[in-house]
C-alpha cells in the first residue's frame, strides 16, 4: 500500500514538472517585452540585429521534427512572430565548396604571396655598444654653514 502511494506522488511530481517549450511558445503574444520572452523561452537559438529591430529564432520539436519560429522584436517589445525557414544544411554545404574550388582557381594576388623569411641574426653580447653612464643630475645639496 505505502509503495503504491509512493508511486503515486511520484508519477504527479515528475509528470508537473514536465513542460513542453512549444506550448510555452504559444503563450507569446505581440506586445510582450523582450524580458517576458526570455523568461518564458530562455535565450534563441539565433538572433540578428538591424538598425531598429531585432529578429529571435526559437527551435521546438513536435513528433520528432524541428519547428523554427521567428520572433521579431523592436523598441524591446515583440511586434511580428512568423514560421523560419528551415536552414537547409547540405545547400550550405554545398556552396562552401563551390566558393573553395573559386577560390583555387583563380590566381593568387601579387600582395598575397608569401613573403620570404626573415634570416635572424643572433649577436654575441660583447658586440652591444657600450652602455654610457647617465649625467649625475641629481646631486646631494649639502647645506652650508655660513649662517
Amino acid at each position: 500500500m505505502k509503495l503504491s502511494i509512493f508511486f503515486s506522488i511520484a508519477f504527479i511530481l515528475l509528470s508537473s514538472c514536465s513542460h513542453d517549450p512549444y506550448k510555452e511558445f504559444s503563450k507569446i503574444q505581440i506586445g510582450q517585452d523582450k524580458g517576458d520572452l526570455l523568461e518564458t523561452l530562455g535565450s534563441p537559438l539565433r538572433a540578428r540585429h538591424t538598425e531598429d529591430t531585432d529578429i529571435w529564432t526559437y527551435r521546438f520539436y513536435k513528433n520528432g521534427e524541428s519547428i523554427y519560429k521567428d520572433i521579431t522584436l523592436r523598441n524591446n517589445h515583440i511586434v511580428q512572430i512568423t514560421d523560419a525557414r528551415e536552414p537547409d544544411l547540405k545547400a550550405i554545404s554545398q556552396k562552401e565548396k563551390e566558393i573553395e574550388e573559386k577560390l583555387q582557381k583563380t590566381t593568387p594576388s601579387p600582395y598575397l604571396e608569401k613573403s620570404k623569411p626573415i634570416k635572424k641574426k643572433y649577436i654575441d653580447d660583447s658586440e652591444l655598444p657600450k652602455k654610457q653612464k647617465a649625467p649625475d643630475d641629481f646631486k646631494e645639496v649639502i647645506p652650508s654653514n655660513d649662517d
